[in-house]
């Protein structure tokens, strides 16, 4: 939830606050540490990071993940570091009858904060140190990170990266906040797209001098797992068409993510085996899509079966009404109101009688085999929607308003 961020203040107490704020210097090593290569067949790993920034007097434990590879790690945090964010700068004011704080001014008082700088490049550093998931690049490293970070609901006031990371929570903006300052420093063009009437920011990533989603920009949703340059739906589930305000950080560094024409396709061959909203799920998601993907080839197998004995038992109930309308036809009541037939065409009535009959067994045979088969069939829809159930159950728990994926029940 994007959050209200300006009020009225003395003159003389805003320029007093501004004074305090510093820029932060970029610190790029590189703007890709590995190259990309698209692996479809992902796997489940996790490996346990080592810390490689300074240490303090608090430790927060983090446990994030890419794609099937979970990283755990303890970051390290400065007790008097947090505390002196109680009495940080959260609103720009202004007196009646100056110009407003812009809020590009507001949002780079978080982006220009440098008590963070030795914790963030401590993070890069320990993103870049992994030995698995390498075919992975840096930013994908860093995408992952800030997003599998908790989404915080009651989120009020914004808070500072450094916050936002001793908490390991955080809302649109908070989050939005740290990954465009962690993109920067690892020497990237990053910005923030805030769209006011949805009352929620991602970031952007350079890609382009043009084009794109916004200026050569492509989106990044940071509240959850979500693929870059995939844009969500607004929270009534229809597609967004607020033009977003884009804020620019005051210190943005250079370098473009070249690497996204390569994961674009690559996303693309990973829907094409596991499915379009594979991506747009945890870990925990991912392996509930691929049970519901088992299960949805059983169901279609069954499908087929019911099918196919709906088939023939139509046929043979067209067999029998024929059957029953030549009867009637030849040997019925209108023919032969008394209902006796002639002793010479009563050997030809047995004949069809007892094909009638036959045909009739076969088909009180095949349909108590179908219902037999019909049962088995609704337990495999029943299990294909308690998977269903399940998953709908964690996207609306543990994602945000803006990425919740919904699955169709097999009716």
């Amino acid at each position: 939830m994007l959050k209200s961020t300006i009020k009225f203040i003395s003159i003389a107490n805003y320029i007093s606050l501004l004074s305090t704020i510093f820029l932060f210097s970029s610190c790029s090593n590189g703007v890709s540490d590995y190259d990309i290569i698209c692996d479809t067949d992902l796997t489940e790993e996790t490996e346990t990071l080592y810390f490689e920034g300074d240490y303090g007097d608090i430790e927060t434990y983090f446990n994030f993940e890419i794609y099937k590879h979970q990283y755990n790690v303890e970051i390290s945090f400065d007790k008097e570091i947090i505390n002196s964010y109680k009495d940080a700068v959260r609103t720009l004011s202004y007196y009646i009858g100056e110009t407003p704080p812009t809020s590009e001014e507001f949002y780079n008082v978080f982006l220009n904060d440098d008590q963070d700088l030795y914790l963030l490049q401590g993070i890069l550093e320990t993103l870049r140190s992994r030995t698995i998931g390498t075919n992975y690049d840096i930013v994908q490293m860093i995408v992952g990170f800030v997003q599998t970070i908790p989404y915080d609901k009651y989120a009020a006031d914004v808070n500072y990266p450094y916050e936002t990371l001793a908490f390991n929570k955080g809302d649109c903006d908070e989050k939005s906040i740290l990954l465009c300052k962690l993109l920067n420093l690892e020497g990237y063009n990053s910005c923030l797209f805030i769209y006011e009437k949805e009352q929620h920011m991602a970031v952007g990533l350079k890609v382009a001098d043009e084009g794109y989603y916004k200026n050569g920009y492509v989106f990044i949703e940071s509240t959850t797992t979500w693929p870059i340059g995939k844009k969500g739906k607004s929270t009534d589930g229809k597609e967004s068409s607020e033009e977003p305000l884009i804020i620019y950080p005051r210190e943005n560094d250079e370098g473009y993510y070249e690497q996204f024409l390569d994961i674009e396709d690559c996303y693309k061959e990973i829907a094409a085996v596991h499915g379009e909203t594979y991506l747009l799920n945890n870990i925990k998601g991912k392996k509930l899509l691929e049970k519901i993907n088992s299960a949805k080839l059983t169901l279609d197998s069954s499908n087929l079966i019911i099918r196919n004995y709906d088939s023939r038992l139509n046929n043979f109930k067209s067999k029998i009404d024929s059957l029953n309308q030549f009867m009637d036809d030849k040997f019925g009541i209108k023919k032969y109101p008394s209902g006796k037939l002639p002793s010479e065409i009563y050997a030809d009535y047995e004949i069809k009688n007892n094909e009638i009959n036959s045909i009739i067994k076969i088909y009180k045979d095949l349909y108590i085999e179908y219902e037999r088969k019909f049962k088995s069939h609704q337990k495999i829809i029943s299990k294909f929607n308690k998977l269903i159930k399940k998953f709908n159950q964690m996207n609306y728990e543990e994602k945000s308003p803006n990425t919740r994926t919904i699955l169709d029940l097999e009716s």
